[in-house]
């Protein structure tokens, strides 16, 4: 049987968890020898980390904040049942609203013979209208969930079957693992970083949701005791988070915001301890990243960590939005190396047996198969 040609539609133009998931996905099918396609914005990044791969690019606006929203939407539309129909698409795979409407909508105005999938990347939950239950009940085939809280969610809803329902865990790259195979006392010679150093991390995108704020009061409390920690802050974000950030850290000179790095590896080599703190996260690739690189990685206890991260077996959990309890949780894993080196080998352990792409990219290749058989 021939594989189904898939169209993967990304709306995002950052770069960021979901854009790194839909990546994988194009890239991984494109390797087996599946036909895909992705449709994206011309200006997302994506693009660039696709370039080499082969995946053919069908550029669409995907934009709804612009005043001409409805002309280019019936634009993408046309342009997207036009690529359909001249390359013979069986499914379309959505991974936003947006796209998701896009995509819906079209193949109802224009009569495409697809199926269309969704894979819900948030745990937002779906209000009970009736543009919804059209959506759920007419517009969208199957649902993915990358996750066991997005699973739950999808579960309370009275908009979507079980049976409509797939759950197919997110993974990243293994090779993520060797990008920086020199160790530690290398990356921190050239990171500057002194080897005597107690080196915390957060490295994401910084949002309310991700809630930087609690990690930064928490090693504001940790500061006099271990003079020699030092707290790395590496991503971006709007300018009124890192501006509150900044006014927390002021007159502490252990906590450094280093902004967008395209190094990660290496400083997740260079450190002892990956925090991140958040408040709301549906899955979170970012402690998996830390946890391959063999770093004891600390998570708050939301949902969307639970999948992974098992408290005193592969890394540390502490309750969201308690400084206090993140100081003393770091507190302790700074001072036993143990510690740290049994969890770091059990996180590792539970990403390459567990979370990587190429068990993420066979599951979905299958669900695509039976949706399309």
């Amino acid at each position: 049987m021939n594989s189904p040609h898939i169209l993967l539609t990304n709306k995002k133009r950052g770069w960021a968890g979901e854009a790194t998931i839909i990546a994988a996905l194009a890239r991984g099918l494109a390797e087996r020898g599946r036909p895909v396609t992705l449709a994206t914005n011309p200006d997302a990044k994506i693009i660039g980390k696709l370039e080499g791969s082969g995946v053919p690019i069908l550029e669409l606006t995907l934009l709804k904040e612009i005043p001409a929203v409805g002309w280019t939407m019936l634009q993408d539309m046309q342009r997207l049942a036009r690529y359909v129909r001249a390359h013979d698409v069986k499914l379309i795979h959505s991974h936003a609203s947006f796209d998701t409407w896009t995509s819906v909508v079209c193949r109802r105005l224009y009569g495409l013979p697809v199926t269309t999938l969704r894979t819900k990347h948030n745990l937002k939950e779906i209000a009970e209208t009736r543009t919804n239950r059209w959506l759920y009940t007419h517009g969208v085939d199957h649902v993915v969930a990358p996750s066991t809280a997005v699973d739950e969610m999808l579960g309370r809803s009275r908009l979507v079957r079980d049976e409509d329902v797939t759950k197919i865990l997110n993974g990243i790259s293994l090779d993520r693992g060797r990008l920086y195979p020199d160790g530690q006392q290398k990356a921190r010679s050239e990171l500057g970083i002194p080897d005597d150093t107690e080196v915390v991390v957060y490295i994401s995108r910084l949002s309310a949701r991700k809630d930087p704020a609690t990690l930064v009061r928490a090693i504001r409390a940790l500061a006099e005791q271990r003079p020699r920690m030092r707290l790395l802050v590496v991503g971006d974000g709007p300018g009124e988070i890192k501006a509150e950030l900044e006014q927390l850290a002021s007159g502490c000179d252990r906590i450094e915001f280093w902004g967008y790095r395209d190094d990660v590896p290496r400083i997740l080599a260079a450190s002892d301890v990956f925090v991140l703190p958040s408040l709301v996260e549906p899955f979170g690739l970012a402690p998996l990243e830390a946890m391959l690189q063999g770093v004891t990685t600390i998570v708050s206890d939301t949902e969307g960590f639970r999948d992974f991260v098992r408290h005193g077996e592969n890394g540390l959990v502490f309750p969201k939005g308690d400084a206090s309890a993140l100081a003393s949780t770091i507190d302790s894993a700074l001072s036993d190396a143990d510690l740290r080196k049994r969890l770091a080998i059990a996180g590792e352990k539970t990403v390459r047996e567990h979370f990587y792409t190429d068990r993420m990219i066979d599951d979905y290749a299958a669900l695509y198969d039976r949706l399309t058989a």
